[in-house]
């Protein structure tokens, strides 16, 4: 049997595949069927564990259980789908689903198979896939694209509705089509990498390759292999040369992401790309040059890893070229209708729940007054956990046991007077109501009693919130 599956795995001996998975008998049939197919096959238990072997050994495919002991098997093909080349994934379960199988093909899945496993499905599925990465346009598949399409594009009109954030759109109309060097900060969760995106999509070079390095996400040793790469033999596992983030982006964007968590040791590299577009891969004895725009995101105060002596200061300061400050969400309440609109939908789509009822306003009320520590990214998740649970009453529960962040003071540029607090938040609440109640009569056509009742309120409450909020009837 195995003679017969070498025999039309044609195309795909000596080949690597990564197995990310422990379960046993998983592990060992693959094996079994790897040595028939002329397949080295490398393995990882956890999801970790895959990812950092993925970096080291690069497979041309790897099988991902859905199942792992340290995450989900979809967290990592997410990881897999923002890397500048991606390798196919076929992922497995023990769940047919159809939902389960039509969410992992849009996160960019190769392949969807059950367990137990057909091994000659299998093994034609792996051949495709491997077929596919190595250039036979019969097997060729549409790269996903982790950050276009329609989720990230509705993220966006979201993020850029409030004053403070259009402002910061302007900015980057401004700077798009330059090369200058930009350093993002902000809080997590609030939007730095969709900022990032737009620089490079409203840019020249928005045609040409765009990549994401997570600094946090990898560890320390890695980072300097991932950005820059090595030669054959740079060291133990080291078996083929492995192209760095920098030469596959060359005429792109390359966007660092927490780039306060860059190694010492990587950063006198990285400082050398920036002042003379060069570098040197791990193993190297050349230098190669590069045309890559640089965009560094953080959360962190690098003033004081500064003083601390954990970054350097010819970096900061050619990082620091231009600065693009995003407002925490509690700064930004305006936007806050909008976003939990636009999440709300997301979801209802994607798990399929089409009568599910919207949020309420007295729901919304609590969102306009809570500080949101973790910003948008908090708001996404609460909101995804409403449509799931199909409740309200435990997320208001939730939010008020949540402990608020200390906040040291107002921004300088939000700060004209000096307001009673419960004053701040009746006019935030005031101005969120007035934009949630004109968003939904826009989509209803001004249509005031259907209006009334995507909003969980009586047609007389809508005349009198309308009135209130200055909304004149539509001519």
């Amino acid at each position: 049997a195995l003679q017969s599956l070498k025999g039309t795995a044609m195309g795909i001996e000596g080949r690597t595949l990564l197995l990310i998975g422990d379960e046993e008998e998983l592990r060992l049939g693959l094996r079994s069927h790897c040595r028939g197919w002329d397949v080295r096959l490398e393995e990882a238990r956890t999801g970790t564990e895959g990812l950092t072997k993925a970096q080291l050994v690069t497979p041309e495919t790897a099988v991902v259980d859905l199942v792992l002991p340290d995450m989900d098997g979809r967290d990592v093909l997410r990881q897999i789908q923002c890397w500048a080349s991606p390798m196919p994934v076929i992922m497995l379960s023990i769940l047919g689903d159809s939902r389960l199988v039509v969410e992992v093909m849009r996160l960019g899945a190769w392949d969807f198979l059950t367990k137990p496993v057909n091994w000659e499905q299998m093994q034609e599925s792996v051949r495709g896939a491997m077929a596919g990465r190595l250039g036979d346009p019969s097997h060729r598949q549409k790269p996903y694209d982790p950050d276009g399409g329609g989720e990230a594009e509705g993220w966006r009109e979201g993020l850029w509705i409030g004053e403070k954030m259009r402002r910061v759109s302007k900015l980057v109309d401004q700077l798009a089509n330059t090369d200058a060097t930009v350093l993002i900060r902000g809080e997590t969760g609030v939007g730095k990498e969709l900022v990032a995106l737009a620089l490079h999509r409203r840019s020249w070079r928005r045609g040409r390759p765009h990549a994401k390095v997570n600094c946090a996400a990898l560890p320390g040793e890695l980072v300097e292999s991932e950005l820059f790469g090595y030669e054959r033999g740079a060291f133990t596992g080291a078996h083929q040369r492995k192209p760095g983030r920098f030469e596959q982006v060359d005429g792109g964007t390359i966007v660092l992401d927490e780039v306060g968590e860059m190694p010492l040791s990587t950063q006198g590299k990285l400082l050398q790309v920036l002042q003379h577009g060069e570098f040197t891969p791990l193993g190297g004895r050349g230098s190669l040059r590069v045309d890559v725009r640089v965009i560094a995101c953080t959360n962190q105060d690098l003033e004081r890893a500064l003083e601390v002596g954990t970054f350097r200061k010819d970096l900061y300061y050619r990082l620091n070229v231009i600065k693009i400050w995003i407002p925490p969400l509690r700064e930004r309440r305006d936007e806050i209708p909008v976003l939990a609109k636009y999440f709300f939908d997301k979801f209802t789509r994607r798990y399929h729940y089409p009568d599910a009822v919207g949020i309420s306003l007295a729901l919304m009320e609590h969102f306009l007054t809570y500080d949101w520590p973790g910003n948008v990214r908090e708001l996404e998740n609460v909101i995804k956990r409403i449509v799931v649970l199909g409740e309200e009453a435990g997320v208001l529960e939730d939010l008020a046991r949540r402990p608020q962040p200390e906040i040291a003071g107002p921004s300088v540029d939000s700060v004209h007077s000096l307001v009673p607090l419960k004053e701040v938040a009746r006019q935030a609440a005031m101005q969120a109501e007035r934009a949630l109640i004109q968003g939904v009569l826009t989509e209803e056509r001004w249509n005031r009693m259907k209006t009334a009742r995507r909003l969980g309120i009586s047609y007389k409450a809508l005349l009198y919130k309308m009135r209130a909020s200055g909304i004149s009837p539509k001519p």
